[in-house]
């Protein structure tokens, strides 16, 4: 900075004067100026005017005797305000200049800087090579390759018989709750029949009148027959005896032949007339419904009160009287439920409905394995059982489906009748095969069937494989051709590369 001038003398503060001096006098002066002071030959006074000012080390200095000299004025000698011929104003001047000096180079660094980091921050950075776009890959595999065919339907009994009674009646008890076990023979409910007790007392008089028409018939016989044997005695005695005697054989024997005759028709007829009975007998006895099976009641819509048609097994909406059935023709068929079911619940089967697209994949003896939705932890192995020739239409779809059976021998105690079952049937097994995901296959411009390989992952080169699909299912098709297990076959759906080539390699 600039610094006044001070001029700094010996001790005793004396005035430069022409005296000799013999003390140090030193003369300090802005840094980075120096000059040697000399005197003006004019005037004899010291000119600093012209000279540099020297720097702080070399400022202090011993002097030199010189000659006298004329003692200089520090005041301003000529009313300029100079000091030792500098004005203050230029030395303000000055100060000011080197302030604005200063701080213009302050603002000029600041400037550099702000513009250094902005250089820094916005200049892009050495490009890098892009990287090679890596592909989407799976392996081909070598594996065991099945093909399904899937089936909805219902868990049933292997053997479930609905009771239907032999005779009409009005149900008048119930002997059964649903669930309950039963043996066969046990009764199941019974019907009331009025109707048949009368056939069973018509057949009991049929029967009692053959029997004394027997009975009668068996007295003429025996009456006949006597008077046959009588009649023979007596001839046979009178003429041992050399008597006269006579013996209308002809007429006897047709007496006893008659009565023989009357007495075997009236066996005949008592054997119809007791056959009539026990027919009565065994009708009305139809009104006691017993289980046809041994094993559990899984249904039963029987209710007393209700009327029910003979042969019919489903019982009807609401009671009618016999004279309503009679008339109006309401019985137990127009219901839905059945009467009872007896089902053995020792075997099961679950029946499925197979549609008629799948029908001529699926063959007896097929391995299958069922599901349930409703017990997600049980399933089932099995094979196809039986498979029905008849199709039953479907009411939603306008398509066909056909009935199999899947039998689930010692089923799980979970299960229950009318379950939902989900079946998947295999019918095609191939072993050893090469696999691949249905979506790896592409298809070239002239109909054939390639797999895209990856031949080098470094530079995601590419090679297309011509490959003939001999089986294929929703996921994965078996293949043959050019390529082997664990090549690295390309999805579709992956990042290309440009090092990626197109030459087709054929089978």
């Amino acid at each position: 900075m600039v610094r006044p001038w001070l001029l700094k003398r010996t001790a005793n503060d004396m005035p430069l004067t022409g005296q000799p001096r013999t003390e140090k006098e030193t003369i300090m002066m802005p840094e980075g100026k120096h000059s040697s002071l000399r005197t003006d030959s004019a005037t004899g006074s010291l000119d600093a005017r012209h000279a540099a000012f020297p720097t702080a080390d070399e400022t202090e200095r011993t002097s030199p005797v010189v000659s006298p000299l004329p003692v200089p004025k520090i005041s301003d000698q000529e009313g300029t305000g100079s000091i030792y011929g500098v004005s203050e104003s230029e030395v303000d001047r000055r100060r000011k200049s080197r302030k604005t000096l200063a701080v213009a180079g302050i603002a000029i660094a600041i400037v550099a800087l702000v513009g250094v980091a902005a250089f820094a921050m916005t200049r892009k950075p050495a490009e890098e090579p892009a990287p090679v776009a890596k592909l989407n890959t799976t392996a081909v595999y070598k594996s065991d390759f099945t093909n399904t065919v899937s089936a909805t339907g219902t868990v049933q009994a292997l053997s479930s018989k609905n009771v239907a009674p032999e005779v009409s009646g009005t149900i008048e008890s119930i002997k059964v709750s649903e669930g309950q076990a039963v043996q066969a023979g046990d009764v199941l409910f019974t019907l009331k029949n009025d109707d048949l007790d009368t056939a069973v007392d018509q057949a009991q008089n049929q029967l009692d009148m053959a029997q004394n028409t027997l009975d009668a018939a068996q007295a003429q016989a025996d009456t006949a027959t006597n008077s046959y044997n009588t009649a023979a005695d007596a001839y046979n005695k009178a003429i041992a005896a050399g008597k006269t005697a006579s013996f209308d054989k002809a007429t006897l024997e047709n007496a006893v032949n008659q009565a023989n005759t009357a007495l075997t028709n009236a066996g005949i007829a008592l054997d119809n007339a007791q056959k009539t009975y026990d027919t009565a007998v065994a009708t009305a006895k139809k009104r006691t419904v017993t289980a046809p099976q041994s094993g559990t009641v899984t249904a039963l819509g029987a209710t007393t009160g209700t009327y029910v048609m003979a042969g019919s097994s489903l019982a009807s909406s609401a009671a009618a009287t016999s004279s309503d059935a009679a008339t109006t023709g309401t019985a137990a068929a127009a219901g839905q439920t059945p009467l009872a079911q007896v089902s053995d619940v020792s075997q099961m089967v679950a029946v499925v409905q197979l549609s008629e697209s799948d029908f001529e994949k699926v063959a007896e003896d097929q391995y299958a394995k069922v599901t349930f939705p409703a017990l997600a932890s049980l399933s089932v192995e099995t094979s196809v059982d039986h498979i029905s020739s008849d199709a039953t239409p479907s009411t939603t779809s306008g398509s066909s489906t056909f009935a199999v059976s899947l039998p689930i021998t010692s089923p799980d105690a979970r299960l229950k009748l009318g379950m939902s079952a989900n079946a998947t049937i295999v019918y095609q097994t191939l072993a050893g095969v090469l696999t691949v995901p249905v979506a790896a296959l592409q298809t070239a411009s002239d109909g054939s069937t390639f797999v895209q390989v990856e031949t080098d992952a470094s530079t995601a080169a590419t090679e297309n494989r011509t490959v003939s699909v001999k089986a294929r299912n929703a996921q994965v098709a078996v293949i043959e051709g050019n390529v082997k297990a664990g090549d690295a076959a390309v999805l579709p759906d992956a990042a290309t590369s440009p090092a990626s080539t197109s030459a087709a390699a054929s089978a």
